[in-house]
């Protein structure tokens, strides 16, 4: 038998350049385009160029994301 269970949702934190920064809650299945249009997307000032993320508030790890070529298609 098998049993199916929701993802667990995970509080993510989104500073700096979007319009609307704070703490989402987001499944495990959500990616960095999600987070970022629940932040409202960049503002005016920001960029899909260089989008950095930290896992567990730690400067060790850290994965940088371009999405500019992303967003031309």
């Amino acid at each position: 038998m098998m049993e199916f269970r929701p993802f667990k949702p995970e509080n993510i934190n989104l500073i700096g350049e979007v319009k609307v920064p704070g703490t989402y809650n987001l499944t495990a299945l959500s990616t960095v385009i999600n987070a970022l249009y629940s932040a409202g997307g960049p503002t005016q000032n920001g960029s899909f160029r260089n989008i950095e993320v930290y896992r567990n508030n730690s400067q060790d790890f850290c994965v940088i994301y371009c999405l500019h070529t992303l967003c031309l298609l």
